[in-house]
């Protein structure tokens, strides 16, 4: 599945990134064989460079989110701090759950279930997110380090294990309309990949729904003869984070 209010281009991982117009209308990335090839694919669409953790907002490039700098304090726990990625690694991005918490594994959830070490896979090694007790989670944006409200040029994200169309991620502006949806495709590998590109930094949440339900130690994925299609995710890639004048 994928959507934008208004219409838009879907590409696939072969497509030259150099030949893409933004100019043209959206662009929705999604993965035909390669993850790596749609990564590099949706870079070039948002921009260079990589801001990395510099505060402030910049004219040009992204930032991403690998999860692997995550220190051992906050990792394989229920309580990641939901600002880590405006605070502690400013990079504009603040998490949220109706569930329990938010956590960040490097063991690919194992510790959760053991079931799961053969379900689930880094993208970047070695560590992976979920949100606990539910399978959504909403990103929104501010200007990195401070308070200000950002919106982004767009959104992207590597899931891993998906093996059903029931994970997405969805687009809202500001006033809190949605502008596009998107699906991962099941992939040739261990991985997925789904994103949206404007042309204008109108983008001011996603949420993010992964699979069918939750983790947790009662819960198997349809691989391993449960019932559930379980999802989690990787890096996260999007638009440097432009200010609204919003608090």
């Amino acid at each position: 599945m994928a959507a934008v209010l208004g219409g838009g281009c879907l590409v696939g991982d072969g497509y030259d990134a150099q030949s893409l117009d933004l100019e043209r209308g959206p662009i929705i990335v999604n993965n035909d064989a390669g993850t790596a090839r749609a990564v590099d694919i949706f870079r070039h669409l948002l921009g260079e460079p990589n801001n990395g953790v510099a505060p402030g907002a910049f004219a040009t490039g992204r930032r991403e989110i690998n999860w692997d700098a995550v220190p051992a304090t906050v990792t394989n726990t229920n309580s990641f701090p939901l600002d880590f990625f405006n605070t502690s690694s400013p990079r504009g991005a603040l998490l949220a759950t109706p569930g329990s918490g938010t956590r960040v594994s490097d063991n690919d959830f194992a510790d959760v279930n053991p079931s799961y070490a053969g379900e689930f896979a880094d993208f970047s090694p070695v560590k992976t997110f979920a949100a606990v007790g539910s399978n959504q989670m909403d990103v929104t944006f501010r200007v990195p380090g401070g308070p200000e409200v950002g919106t982004v040029t767009g959104f992207g994200a590597v899931f891993s294990d998906v093996d059903t169309n029931s994970s997405s991620i969805e687009f809202f502006d500001l006033s809190g309309a949605r502008i596009a949806v998107v699906s991962p495709k099941k992939g040739k590998e261990s991985f997925s990949f789904a994103g949206v590109v404007f042309d204008t930094p109108i983008v001011a949440r996603v949420r993010l729904t992964l699979g069918d339900g939750p983790i947790g130690p009662d819960a198997f994925d349809i691989k391993a003869g449960g019932n559930l299609d379980l999802v989690v995710v990787d890096d996260f890639l999007y638009g440097e984070p432009q200010g609204t004048g919003l608090f």
